[in-house]
């Protein structure tokens, strides 16, 4: 019986990995990516650095700002700030924990991999 379902499970993970791909699994540790505008910096802050603003400045390149953050097993939460003043939730991420008055994007991240892991962080 499963074994007619595994063509969809295995759409349904492809897919899901390749919209929801971030942040992604990188050497070193995870890789965070924020789409390029006309921001002047972009940082990632988050409980893994104490939302400290200087700590993990993502650096630019092409269409796309990016950083690898080497980080423990577990759920995190993070955010993006934009020139030092903007705090944004990773678009590409649908994982967002609400909180009062604010929202945080969350990744778990995994010892093992999950079915529909393919290498990505979760």
């Amino acid at each position: 019986m499963l074994k007619h379902f595994l063509p969809f499970l295995s759409l349904a993970c492809l897919l899901t990995a390749e919209l929801f791909s971030q942040p992604e699994a990188a050497p070193g540790g995870v890789r965070f990516t924020y789409p390029a505008g006309d921001e002047q910096s972009v940082s990632v802050v988050g409980d893994f650095n104490g939302w400290t603003k200087d700590e993990n400045p993502l650096q630019r390149s092409g269409g796309s700002w990016s950083a690898v953050r080497a980080l423990r097993p577990g759920v995190h939460q993070y955010k993006f700030l934009i020139d030092g003043v903007r705090y944004e939730n990773d678009p590409k991420n649908p994982a967002v924990v609400r909180i009062p008055r604010s929202s945080r994007t969350t990744i778990a991240l995994q010892r093992t991999p999950s079915l529909c892991s393919r290498g990505k962080a979760r």
